[in-house]
Parts: structure tokens; sequence; C-alpha cells
């Protein structure tokens, strides 16, 4: 769940002095910058690659290059192209932002931090330059960093002068207004044209959904959704993908390919070619799987691609968008109480807002092959980094001196030693700390099943993680948090029927778990209830949800036809 940002372009005008340019370097960077404008990134390269050639020192072509490269997902190559630009104009801030941002997207978070470091240095108000520094911070568990940062941040990001990723805002914040707030002034950034008129609604025929996203391969989504769409009601409903992810060739995009009645690989289209192929099918709603995450393309539900537009699933919060008509959740994750602080109408659906598939596998493996001693009691995280805070870590340590025979196992990442050091530092030994290296599906899935409680972070929670460990019965402990990014496991566990597993507070979540590591019994209880409710409650009900799902979207259009605006609603249960 990474950000997404924005590129910065570089200004013709503002070339380092000193740095001569031909006549043809500037008639192709100028050309370059027009088709990039247009959203023709192919040929505005090939305009750079030429401005390049004629003039090697062209500090903006490289820039605008690297910035391409990004779009296309070859970050290694951006980051070597954009390390052109810095070098050759070293005072500009822009190239360095770029590089800054494209190494958070290789999880070169160091590298990245050391680029926002010596940008603040440069521009200490510059507007993007504390937020990178907070999404390296947050993913090297530099809790000082983070720690200094969010106060100034949180006031700035309010405020509009500080344009954070309301990714990164919510792995450190809950506060829905500020979340509310952030997501506004970095959608304007991202986002500068006037929304596009909202098309006709067709009334006849069978319901178009089109689904968005850059995900359909091997990721959580996929992995979350290929049973959803394979179960459409092809009676009532046209079910069509489009994508601008990568084709890895992997099972996973050829299931979802398969899946659709209609795919279409959307990664060499403009966002106003994606929005124009929509409307002239066309497409009743459009489903935004990506909000904010990396990847997005908000441009094309700003254009209006369909007459209905639908928040859902990538990115656990509200868009603080227009043209967003409806975010789908449930009673837990987002209660109506919170609908000032979202612009889409929130859609309660019955049971729990995530699609999970009951196809998963239910293989498992000993504790020797996934690296686990074999009598310790395993505490479990595989959240990413970026959720880990001190206040969570703090009361990890605490369970861990608390029950001497245990361990805490997570996954391996680039600041593993910083936490085995911060586990030093409390007293605890560092080698209780075991980290996993990251898997597929399939073994992830196997060796969860060796965890003997599953713990979960805040502000912001478990999401795919959280259904992984209820599928292979893991007792999950979580803290109900205020914004969605931290009750999703809280749905969860309630649509599983276990919401004993819910605490209030973190002292509550900390002696919850302390009680349940003390208490074998307890836990074999509580491991064979999730096996048995994982068939008969509604967690892992794949065609109860698809069922509740489809009236979602049939409600959605009954209102839109009868003329009215987008409103709340609940999806009754059936």
């Amino acid at each position: 769940m990474t950000a997404n940002r924005s590129p910065r372009t570089h200004d013709p005008l503002q070339e380092p002095a000193g740095a001569p340019m031909t006549h043809q370097a500037i008639t192709a960077y100028r050309l370059g910058m027009t088709l990039e404008a247009q959203g023709f990134l192919q040929e505005a390269l090939a305009a750079y690659d030429k401005a390049i050639a004629a003039d090697p020192g062209h500090a903006g072509a490289w820039n605008n290059r690297g910035n391409i490269l990004r779009k296309a997902g070859r970050l290694e190559d951006a980051v070597e192209s954009l390390a052109h630009a810095v070098a050759l104009a070293p005072q500009h801030v822009v190239p360095l932002t770029n590089r800054g941002n494209t190494l958070l997207m290789l999880n070169r978070h160091a590298e990245a931090a050391a680029d926002f470091r010596r940008l603040l240095i440069m521009a200490p108000d510059d507007r993007n330059a504390p937020g990178g520094l907070l999404t390296a911070a947050q993913a090297l568990c530099d809790w000082d960093l983070v720690e200094a940062l969010l106060p100034r941040l949180a006031q700035a990001a309010a405020a509009g002068s500080a344009i954070v990723s309301p990714v990164s805002m919510l792995f450190s914040c809950d506060d829905p207004g500020l979340l509310h707030d952030t997501a506004a002034h970095f959608l304007r950034e991202q986002v500068t044209a006037p929304p596009g008129p909202r098309p006709p609604l067709r009334r006849q025929g069978k319901i178009r959904i089109a689904y968005l996203s850059s995900d359909f391969q091997t990721h959580a989504t996929a992995w979350l959704m290929a049973d959803l769409i394979e179960r459409h009601d092809r009676t009532r409903f046209e079910v069509i993908g489009v994508s601008w992810g990568a084709d890895n060739g992997g099972p996973w995009r050829a299931r979802l390919a398969r899946a659709f009645d209609r795919f279409i690989d959307a990664r060499h289209s403009t966002d106003a070619e994606v929005t124009a192929l929509l409307r002239s099918i066309p497409v009743d709603i459009a489903i935004d799987l990506k909000g904010f995450t990396q990847g997005s393309r908000p441009g094309i539900f700003n254009n209006r691609a369909a007459p209905l537009q639908v928040n859902w699933l990538g990115f656990p919060g509200g868009m603080a968008s227009a043209v967003h008509d409806y975010i789908l959740a449930d009673a837990v994750v987002l209660p109506h109480d919170q609908q000032a602080f979202y612009d889409e109408r929130i859609v309660h659906l019955p049971g729990c807002y995530q699609p999970n598939d009951p196809s998963r596998p239910l293989a498992t493996t000993t504790r020797a092959e996934a690296g686990l001693p074999p009598q310790a009691l395993v505490f479990a995280c595989f959240n990413h980094y970026r959720k880990i805070t001190r206040t969570g870590f703090d009361c990890w340590m605490r369970l861990l001196a608390a029950v001497p025979d245990s361990v805490l196992w997570l996954l391996r990442d680039a600041a593993s030693e910083t936490l085995r050091r911060r586990a030093a530092a409390q007293g605890i030994d560092p080698a209780r700390l075991i980290f996993a290296p990251w898997a597929s599906l399939e073994t992830n899935l196997a060796r969860l099943a060796n965890a003997d409680i599953a713990l979960d972070t805040q502000p912001c929670g478990a999401h795919t993680t959280a259904s992984d460990a209820l599928w292979m019965g893991v007792p999950l402990v979580t803290c109900l948090g205020r914004s969605f990014a931290g009750r999703v496991a809280a749905s969860l566990l309630t649509a599983i029927g276990a919401p004993e597993l819910i605490a209030g507070t973190m002292a509550e979540y900390e002696a919850l778990a302390r009680a349940l590591a003390c208490d074998p019994a307890r836990r074999t209880a509580l491991k064979q209830k999730l096996a048995a409710n994982r068939r008969t409650t509604p967690l892992f009900d794949a065609p109860r949800f698809c069922r509740h799902l489809e009236r979602a979207y049939e409600m959605m259009l009954d209102r839109a036809a009868a003329g009215a605006a987008p409103q709340a609603f609940d999806v009754e249960a059936s």
C-alpha cells in the first residue's frame, strides 16, 4: 500500500547555469513536454531521448525521461535517469524529489530518506520533502524521526502547506478530519483539471460493472477478488476489468483475465482514452480499486468514466473527491457517524466489506520448515513495517518479557536489524525476533498456521493479512481503531463470529494477548471455533458476499434512475 505520488516536471526555462543547449535539443525537449502533457508517453520518451542524444547535459530531459519510465513501471531505469538529472542540476529540487519518490517505490527507503533530507536542507519550505521523509522513516522504523515530523506535518497537511501521501498519513494518524484534509490537498496536486460531466445513465440491458486496477496479478487485491469476479451473475451483470499493471505472466493474471467478460489492458492508454472507451461501451458503474495506493490513476475517475463511481477495497479511506459517489464498507469498519469525513456516500454491506476466496489452500507446513522453534509460543505479525509504531512494538516487547518461552515472528524487511536492536535495548534477546522471508500466497498460508496468536497493529491494522490468519485458524488480537484503516481486523473478526478478540484500548489489547498466551486450552478452543466458523459465517461465504454486493450495485442504479443524488444506505442481509 505504497503512496502514489505525482512527479515534478522540469521547467525548460530553468536549465542549470552553464548547460548549453543546442537548437535540436531544445526542440526535441519541448516536443516531449507537449506529448507528455497530452498523455502520449512513449512518443514523449522518444523525444526526450533525442534531446539527450543532442545534448547529454540536458537535465530537464533526463528528469522527464525518468518520470515516464517510472509511470511505465521501469523503476530501476527511472532511478538511473533521475540520477543523471540530479548530477547535472545538483541545486534543483525537482529531480531530487522525483528520485526520492521513485526510490520509495523500489523500497530503497534509506536512499530515499537521504534524498529528502538533502532536499529539506536545500529548500526548508518544500511542500513535498517532509511527507517523503515520513514515508521513508515509517518503513525504516525510525520512530524518533516519525514522531518529530508528525506534529509539523499534521498542521501543514491540514492547511495544504505540505503535500503528504494519504497512505503515509494513515500509518501514523487516525484523526478522521486530518485524514480527509490530507487526501483533499493531495488529490488537488494530482488532478488539476475540473471534473468531467457525468455520463447519461443507461436504462436497459445487463448492468455493466468495470473494475479498475493495476493489481490484477500477484497481489492481495487479486487474491481477494478472483473468486468474486468468477462468481458474478452473468444473467444480470457484465463484468469488465481495466488493468494498467504489468503482465507478469503469472497464474493470478491469467485467472483474472479469464474471469472478466472483457479484459482491457490499459498500460499504454491515456486517462482520456480509458475514459472515452468506458463511456463508449458504455459502463454503468466504475469501481476504483486503487484509491491513493501505488499505481493509482485518479484522472480516469476525475474525467467521469461512468455515471456512478465507487471507491472500494484498495485504499482504506476516503478519496475526498467530488467524483466518487459511494464507498463500500460495513457497519464496523466505517460507521455512518463517520459520514461527515467522507465525500462519498457510505454503503454498508452486511457482514464485511472485504471479499474472500473460499478456495484458498489449507495445507500447512511444520514449524521446522517455517524456521520456528518447536515448543515456543509464537506471536506473529506479518504486517508491513510501516504499520509498526513505537507504542505497538513496546507492547510486544512487554508480552515477550511476560511470556518467557515466546518469540515474535515478523516478515523480513529493511528494518529487521533495527527492530532487533530495539528489542535488545528493552532487555529482550534479539534472537527471539524471528524473520520470515517474503513468500507466495500458498507458502505464506501454509506457514502461518504455525502461529499461536496473530497481533494486529494500530493506527493502521491488518487487512488481507488478517483474513489470511483467520482462514488458517489463527486467533487474531486487535484493538478497535478510530479510522477505517484501524478497524478492518475488527470487521473481519465480527464477520467470523469472534468479537471477543477485539479490544477497546491498547491496554486491553495487551492484557488479552497475554491472557491467551498463558491459556493453551483457550487458544485451542479459539482455533477450533475459527476452523468451524470458516465455513458457516459470513467472512468466507463467497456466494453470500457476491449476492449482497450485486444488490448494492442495483440499489445505487435504482436511485440514480429515479433522478436522486447518491445517498448512504445499508444492504439488507439475505
